[in-house]
Parts: C-alpha cells; structure tokens; sequence
C-alpha cells in the first residue's frame, strides 16, 4: 500500500510538472552540449546552440524544420573537420576524377599495389614471377615474420606456399645452413634456392 502511495504520489507529481520536468531536462542537455562544445574551442557554436534553442521554445508550436536543417548544416560546417575532408578528397582524387580509366586499367593490371608490400616481399613476388616456378616456402627465418609469409602467400596467389617445394626463400644471413641448395636467383637481401 505505501509502494502504490509513493508510485501514485511519483506519478502525480510527473503528471503535474510534466512540462517543467521536461523544459528542465532540454536546458540540462543544451547547457551540457554547448560547455561541451566551449571548452574544444567552438565558441560561436556553443552561443549559436544556445541561442537556437530558445529561438526553438519561442516558437514553440510552429514548423521548426528549416531552422533544423540550417543547424545541422552550420554545424558540419564550422564544428567538424569537413571543409578540410572535402579539400583534402578533392587534392587526392583529382587524378582519379580526370582521368578515370587510368585507374580502373590499374585495378586490372597485373601485380599493380605491390608497392604498399614489404621491401622483402615485393622482391620475393618478383623472384617468382621472373623465374616461373610452380611452388615455393620460407625459410624458418623468413617464416617467423608473421607479415611477411602472410603478404608472400597474398601476393603470389595463384602460385602456393608449400612446405613439400624444393625452392626455398632464405636471405643472405642463412645461406651458410644451405650450402648443399643451388641459388636459382638473387635480388637485395632475398635469395631463391633450389635443393632438390
């Protein structure tokens, strides 16, 4: 009986200072938004926010839409990094908008974005390709570089990884260990050997 008491009390209370409770719970929000707002630096936002909202509770009751839209546009233009996006994008892709087919031909050109790989792995792509071999592995050196063997296996699909292949990566350090191997090629630091 006390709980239905205190919750019909609650209730009668909401009921009776609805408008308040809520008008209190908008200033909260707008005050907490444009301090929040103050503090990065965005001043003319923060008074810009105040001021739309009582311009809102003055007219209250009245199509408010353009004055929301015109708020969120004012606000991706002077509070968000847009601007410098949009240039940004613009700088960037302004070859691309020119002159499009260059890049869709890029996309269709063979090994095109090899150049974002690693120095070691662009040398042992290219060691495969210019040597035309069927399957190859890493010597164990090379295998501990978690992000070499994965760009390697990546970039030289179709050709596989295979520990059962006679053509094996080393780099220079661990040509002692394979003394009885044939070196079929060698760029940089990479060398392909063969020990069948």
């Amino acid at each position: 009986m006390i709980k239905s008491l205190k919750s019909l009390s609650l209730r009668h209370f909401y009921n009776l200072y609805k408008n308040r409770i809520k008008l209190f719970l908008k200033l909260f929000l707008v005050g907490i938004f444009s301090l929040f707002e103050w503090q990065l630096g965005y001043r003319f936002f923060a008074i810009f926010i105040v001021i739309f909202f009582i311009t809102a509770l003055v007219c209250k009751g009245k199509r408010l839409f353009i004055l929301i839209i015109t708020t969120t546009i004012i606000y991706f233009i002077f509070n968000t990094f847009t601007l410098d996006a949009l240039v940004v994008i613009r700088n960037e892709e302004s070859a691309f908008i020119q002159h499009p087919k260059n890049a869709f031909k890029n996309l269709l050109t063979p090994n095109t974005g090899l150049i974002v790989l690693p120095e070691q792995v662009q040398v042992m792509v290219s060691l495969i390709n210019a040597n035309n071999i069927e399957s190859y592995k890493l010597s164990p050196e090379l295998h501990k570089d978690e992000e070499i063997w994965r760009r390697v296996i990546e970039s030289a699909w179709p050709i596989k990884m295979e520990e059962s292949s006679s053509y094996i990566f080393i780099t220079s350090d661990e040509k002692p260990s394979y003394q009885n191997c044939v070196i079929v090629d060698q760029k940089e630091d990479i060398r392909l050997v063969n020990c069948s």
